[in-house]
């Protein structure tokens, strides 16, 4: 509930809400972005589906101001 933990292949990290400037969907994914121009990008198809997603937008809209999902 204090952030979002990011992953990858060769990396993980753990960024702080109050880090995230915005968020908005882009196609097929969900961006992330930081004040420092930063950008975590999340695939649409990391979700379990429709509700996931929507889930996943109700908690970033309660955390980030600038929330466009």
């Amino acid at each position: 509930d204090d952030g979002i933990w990011v992953a990858g292949e060769t990396f993980k990290g753990f960024a702080a809400w109050a880090n995230i400037a915005s968020v908005e969907r882009i196609g097929g994914q969900v961006l992330l972005g930081t004040a420092q121009d930063i950008c975590y990008l999340v695939p649409l198809r990391a979700f379990a589906g429709a509700e996931d997603l929507a889930r996943f937008g109700r908690l970033v809209a309660s955390k980030v101001m600038r929330c466009r999902l």
